[in-house]
């Protein structure tokens, strides 16, 4: 349920005088009947469809009802009317993060701080949207260009934005927050260097800007130009030096040591929505053995939807959203957790400060984050033989645990529609396709993409992101490709989908997909298998590179992972060259992907469970 303004404030600042509807509805709100609320609220509007209580109020009770995207229509009416109306920005926002929308809900926390600069509320908001919670709301100061740039990027107008955050910094060339959201436009565009400058100008005026510190980590597996080492070693630094650690050492666990009882399996992350990660983990969560182990969701989320209903009805649900993190350590420590898990490393809906206070006797990072988390505190990291080879190297701060087929289960989405015939053999050409964000395609990936098109004549390249919805981010990819002979019709540019059906089936219109370097695709990689089509990647230096390897070698085309972009080229001209060949592979490759581990639902949550035992055991031990 969406937490609001209470109603004695929600006629703050508005100069009509409340309809005896509105009052009545007010009343109704007070108690939660909010059906009836939103009717009277409804029957007041007939009346005087202009008025801001009325639309806000109505806002507010849909919301409350469970609809929250229903409810911003009226939001923004009531904010045409009343622009610097500080509880309709407060409230918007707040339904807004409700949704998901969690960059329009920062600009809408942000707006509120414009109207009313000591709005603590909004600060608080914006700190609970913060990697780290333990340090206070922090100053911001966003003046009204950088507020334009923020809400371009969050639109997906990354291009768009620089403009806007540049002048920011001409006015105030010191403010972190600027170079942060600037670095955030680059990253927006496949600019990895120039989003990994920014960030690290952002530190240089506030070294202590936890969350700018993962942002920063966060970029270094999209830049080709840095080693694994490199991108260790500094995971590494970090991890060290994370403040907010108790100050004395913690007791021991007093976990029974029991090797074969039943575990509690905590898993924290922010995505049990739908989402990405939610593919592979929601296999997980049904599969668990109820009588081995008791698993808890430990959720950094305010929105719901229909997947998050379905998580709280496989296991325990326990908000963390508005804990700090040592409130959400203790919390996970009183519930006597076994076997903590890391579902988001350093992106934003992940809480590695939590990790970082030990609240669990053993802890696991798995599934959302690409290399090391550089936590000393994080104990494995799930992974298997194709990612992370044997050969006895420990990557990372985390000890690699191997599952032994694949580190991925994937669930294929229920509105995907059927494979399509070869696109090739009725429109006359190959058609190469990436459908990865463009934060991926780095200069070697387009270098090596367009000697391919330029050996294989009259082939085409389809690339799919949201930030293709900004004209100058679309121009610059042309000139990217351009700058190597690749004229902009061979280029096919198409923007993000919101509709998964929608975005499934534009795989029917490639016949190969092309997986980035060195940041391969997991989701990608998965729906172009699901749909037909076979991906070819490039097995890199560093577990960011490897996923995609992975996730071939499980369902049996191992080949398709190159030792480099050349191999590639070549393995890609081969496939081309041969559609009868081809047109067999597509027909054939979702049997074959539900005949895979990536499919075996239960046996790869057996394996995962398996594993989980065999740390607890080592831990029982250990001592």
């Amino acid at each position: 349920m969406v937490v609001h303004s209470s109603p004695a404030r929600f006629n703050g600042g508005m100069k009509n005088a409340l309809h005896p509807s509105i009052q009545h509805g007010l009343s109704l709100l007070e108690k939660g009947e909010f059906v009836e609320a939103a009717l009277a609220f409804r029957m007041a509007l007939a009346e005087a469809p202009e008025d801001p209580n009325g639309l806000h109020l109505l806002a507010i009770a849909i919301a409350q009802d469970g609809r929250p995207a229903e409810a911003i229509p009226y939001f923004d009416k009531a904010l045409d009317l009343i622009p610097d109306a500080t509880s309709i920005h407060f409230n918007r926002a707040r339904t807004l993060e409700a949704t998901g929308r969690l960059i329009d809900a920062m600009n809408g926390y942000i707006n509120t701080l414009i109207s009313d600069p000591d709005h603590l509320e909004s600060r608080k908001a914006l700190w609970r949207l913060s990697l780290y919670r333990d340090a206070p709301p922090r100053p911001m100061n966003f003046s009204p260009a950088m507020h334009e740039g923020i809400a371009l990027i969050g639109q997906g107008f990354p291009a768009q934005a620089v403009g806007a955050l540049q002048q920011a910094l001409a006015e105030d060339p010191n403010n972190a927050d600027g170079w942060g959201a600037i670095g955030d436009a680059f990253i927006g565009f496949g600019e990895a260097g120039e989003a990994r400058n920014a960030y690290e100008k952002a530190l240089s005026f506030e070294p202590d800007y936890l969350a700018l510190q993962s942002s920063l980590l966060g970029t270094l597996s999209y830049d080709a130009a840095m080693s694994e080492d490199r991108i260790l070693k500094a995971h590494q630094v970090w991890g060290t030096a994370l403040p907010g650690r108790p100050a004395v050492a913690r007791k021991p666990w007093p976990n029974e040591r029991n090797p074969s009882r039943r575990l509690k399996i905590g898993y924290v992350g922010g995505d049990f929505r739908a989402h990405a990660v939610a593919d592979f983990f929601e296999p997980v969560l049904a599969a668990h053995d109820r009588e081995a182990f008791e698993p808890i969701l430990y959720a950094n989320q305010i929105q719901m939807d229909e997947v998050s209903k379905r998580f709280k009805g496989l296991a325990r649900w326990v908000p963390i959203d508005a804990l700090s993190d040592a409130d959400a350590a203790a919390r996970i420590e009183h519930d006597s957790v076994d076997v903590l898990v890391d579902l988001g490393g350093h992106t934003r809906t992940a809480r590695l400060g939590v990790f970082a206070r030990r609240p669990a006797p053993v802890q696991v990072t798995w599934l959302g984050y690409p290399t090391s988390t550089g936590l000393p505190e994080m104990d494995y990291r799930i992974t298997d033989i194709w990612n992370d080879p044997e050969d006895g190297a420990q990557r990372g701060t985390e000890r690699p645990f191997r599952l032994p087929r694949s580190f991925h289960c994937w669930r294929p989405r229920a509105e995907a529609p059927e494979v399509g015939p070869l696109p090739a053999a009725t429109n006359g050409c190959i058609t190469f396709g990436c459908f990865n964000n463009l934060a991926k395609l780095t200069l070697p990936a387009v270098a090596a993409w367009s000697t391919l098109l330029r050996q294989v004549p009259g082939s085409r390249l389809m690339l799919k992101s949201q930030s293709l919805l900004d004209t100058g981010v679309a121009e610059h990819c042309h000139s990217r490709f351009a700058a190597h002979g690749i004229e902009s019709n061979r280029i096919v540019l198409l923007p993000f989908m919101p509709d998964k059906a929608s975005h499934l089936g534009h795989y029917n219109q490639i016949d190969i997909a092309l997986d980035p370097f060195p940041y391969a695709g997991t989701t990608t990689t998965c729906e172009a298998l699901w749909m037909g089509v076979p991906v070819l990647s490039v097995t890199g230096d560093r577990h960011a590179s490897r996923v995609s390897g992975s996730l071939l070698n499980a369902v049996g085309l191992g080949e398709f992972a190159t030792a480099n972009p050349d191999a590639c080229i070549v393995k890609a001209i081969a496939l081309a060259s041969d559609l009868e060949g081809l047109a067999s592979l597509r027909a054939g490759l979702r049997s074959r992907m539900m005949a895979s581990p990536l499919r075996d639902e239960t046996g790869f949550t057996s394996d995962l469970e398996s594993a989980f035992r065999k740390m607890w055991t080592d831990w029982c031990y250990k001592f």
